[in-house]
């Protein structure tokens, strides 16, 4: 890619349907390069940033996404509420 094509690229900025505007984004940009964006707003992109969140959760066993403290700590049972087989 020459200067004058570069020169060309950055003047034809990409519709931001936001504003109605042709303008830079940060997201616009990575569309034109075919980076992943920060937020999705097409269905493929939707689906792309499903299938990354998914993909960190692989390996895990069902149920135990997060560790106890994160979770909110250790759960105890209310002391007005009486486990099985108590009175």
């Amino acid at each position: 890619m020459d200067e004058d094509e570069r020169w060309a690229a950055i003047e034809d900025a990409p519709f931001n349907p936001r504003t109605g505007a042709r303008q830079w984004t940060p997201d616009g940009a990575k569309r034109v390069v075919g980076q992943r964006v920060d937020r999705p707003v097409t269905v493929d992109e939707k689906v792309q940033a499903v299938a990354d969140l998914n993909q960190g959760r692989r390996g895990r066993r069902p149920g135990r996404h997060r560790p106890a403290e994160a979770a909110g700590g250790h759960r105890t049972r209310h002391p007005s509420r009486k486990g099985p087989g108590r009175r």
